[in-house]
């Protein structure tokens, strides 16, 4: 059912988000399947299971992920963490905006690929954490195979973070047969 699909992606047991501690931030790196976007598109409509397979068909050429990077405890908005000048606030926005999809990306054997689509969202005053989401073309690596995810963090300079996904691990994911 969806309960239980939603239930069953957050379950930290299934790997299929990794948080990393680094200094006083956290990264969470979330892979998001197919089935979960499209849920978030119908999310308004009640549930067709026809409308849902043919939702899902729109998002399975591309393997998506989400990127949160947080200050727990903090406060504000994180871009103003240890903020010296309003220059370097205009820099760092235009850095999620524009430059950080640069520092993302996938790697598998000797293979290197930038995600194809990519959006930072910000949240102004709301919470310390910003989000950045991001695919990669399902035709340019095997999801069935071993590949690391990195984000070098140009943003705080925490340099090299890598989150790895092991054989199988963004193809095991149950699937959808009913309400």
């Amino acid at each position: 059912t969806v309960s239980e699909f939603a239930k069953w992606c957050a379950n930290p047991e299934n790997h299929l988000n990794k948080s990393k501690d680094i200094s006083e931030f956290r990264y969470t790196l979330s892979y998001i399947p197919m089935e979960s976007m499209a849920l978030l598109e119908l999310r308004n409509e009640q549930f067709d299971y026809s409308k849902f397979q043919k939702t899902c068909l729109n998002y399975s050429e591309m393997t998506y992920f989400t990127l949160k990077i947080e200050l727990p405890g903090g406060s504000g908005e994180l871009v103003k963490y240890k903020l010296q000048s309003s220059a370097q606030y205009d820099v760092r926005i235009k850095y999620t905006s524009f430059e950080m999809q640069n520092d993302i990306y996938l790697i598998q054997g000797i293979d290197t690929i930038h995600p194809g689509l990519y959006q930072c969202e910000r949240i102004f005053e709301v919470a310390p954490y910003l989000t950045a989401s991001f695919a990669f073309d399902n035709k340019k690596f095997d999801r069935n195979k071993e590949l690391t995810i990195v984000f070098n963090d140009r943003l705080f300079e925490k340099g090299f973070i890598k989150f790895n996904y092991k054989n199988g691990q963004l193809v095991d994911v149950p699937t959808i047969t009913g309400l």
